[in-house]
């Protein structure tokens, strides 16, 4: 059975990420890889971090075309997004944490046809992908969740990683990052900066209040696990469950309807889900979008780096 890490016990902040009650969080956790968003039948939101000078541009036209035309961005550049508020926060150090190139946060609501269509054609960074992502447009990985907890160590930067249960990080590069400048795929761009400061000046108060973190990331709707389609489990590996991914290493690759790998990073002997089981991340390198696209700061395995 799944046991639900005894760090996480006791602590009001965990089930919120999910939006379920503390006694759905194990069976949550045998699902392992899941797809969770603030989401609904037309939009997906996920997020990325920017400099001021991108992030007021694109929050002004509600588009990118902006700092493109500016010579701010560029879609020449791998760039990474991801549903998991937390892991942005993780990513960017809650903007304040970091460097100033992640001094923004911006959600950005895309068309949930539009996002399914993109990860069909994604390549996972591990496993029977490894090697092989940069052949595509669109990269997987699965990280470990992350959880607030104020009490985390300064490396975690106000977060708790959870090894039992994966979140999804989405790479673009090429056509895909060419996708954030169509007004059908990206409907909506929301500057959230402050709610991220108050949440993290939350997790930091004496005592923290982790309900007031939690209400500040989510004021009106939560992370809840999205309904993915079967043929889009298949690309993205989703049945996989915790302690099999050493034995679907071997497995035929997405696309073909395998239950695949070893998790994010790495590959079988590549310090991919076999390690991270133990409770470790993958080791990350950084991209070339440095001062642009910069959540994409220290993102995944060198073999998917564009």
């Amino acid at each position: 059975s799944v046991q639900v890490p005894a760090q996480l016990l006791g602590n009001a902040h965990f089930p919120w990420q999910l939006g379920i009650s503390a006694r759905r969080l194990a069976s949550a956790m045998s699902q392992f890889r899941e797809i969770r968003a603030i989401h609904d039948a037309s939009i997906v939101r996920v997020y990325q971090a920017y400099n001021d000078a991108i992030a007021d541009s694109a929050v002004a036209a509600n588009s990118f075309r902006a700092p493109l035309e500016a010579g701010l961005w560029s879609a020449t550049r791998m760039t990474w997004i991801k549903p998991s508020a937390v892991w942005m926060a993780y990513r960017c150090g809650w903007t304040v944490k970091k460097d100033k190139n992640q001094a923004r946060v911006l959600a950005l609501d895309v068309s949930r046809e539009g996002f399914e269509e993109l990860l069909m054609s994604a390549r996972l960074s591990h496993g029977s992908e490894q090697g092989k992502c940069k052949e595509g447009s669109v990269t997987v990985q699965w990280d470990p969740e992350r959880f607030m907890h104020p009490e985390a160590p300064t490396k975690d930067v106000l977060t708790r990683s959870v090894p039992q249960m994966r979140s999804i990080q989405i790479g673009l590069r090429g056509a895909a990052v060419e996708k954030l400048l169509d007004p059908a795929f990206l409907v909506k761009i929301t500057d959230v900066t402050h709610s991220f400061r108050r949440a993290a000046q939350a997790l930091e108060a004496s005592p923290p209040d982790l309900d007031a973190a939690a209400a500040e990331l989510w004021p009106d709707r939560k992370e809840e696990q999205m309904q993915v389609p079967p043929e889009l489990r298949a690309v993205l590996q989703m049945d996989v469950r915790l302690g099999e991914e050493a034995s679907a290493a071997g497995a035929v690759g997405a696309g073909k309807g395998a239950r695949g790998s070893a998790a994010a990073g790495g590959g079988a002997g590549g310090g991919g889900e076999g390690a991270e089981g133990a409770g470790k991340e993958v080791p990350k390198v950084e991209d070339d979008s440095v001062g642009q696209q910069d959540d994409s700061v220290g993102q995944p395995e060198s073999q998917c780096h564009a």
